[in-house]
């Protein structure tokens, strides 16, 4: 198993790799301060400011980019297995991501 991670690693471009990662830590990074502000939230007697909408439209974009990076790496190399199916979950999640705002 870890044979097959490995080549499928040495096949992939690196510069999407690397945008792949980023947008995921970015919406990752987005995730934990929804988190935090839910729980924060929880226990004050203020009403919420808006602020977590924001912060959840940005992580679902970073996730639609990611899901994009991935699309042009199918693209690229031809793997035409779920390509649609992830196309339109990327078209849906920055149709989303817009409309929270």
């Amino acid at each position: 198993m870890i044979s097959k991670l490995q080549e499928n690693m040495q096949n992939r471009n690196k510069y999407l790799l690397v945008l792949k990662i980023l947008f995921n830590a970015i919406a990752l990074f987005y995730s934990v301060q929804i988190i935090y502000l839910a729980f924060s939230a929880l226990f004050s007697q203020d009403a919420s400011n808006g602020v977590t909408d924001t912060m959840l439209s940005g992580m679902i974009f970073f996730l639609a980019l990611s899901n994009a990076v991935t699309l042009a790496e199918m693209a690229a190399t031809g793997k035409k297995e779920y390509f649609k199916l992830l196309l339109i979950t990327t078209l849906f999640m920055f149709l989303v991501a817009f409309l929270i705002v």
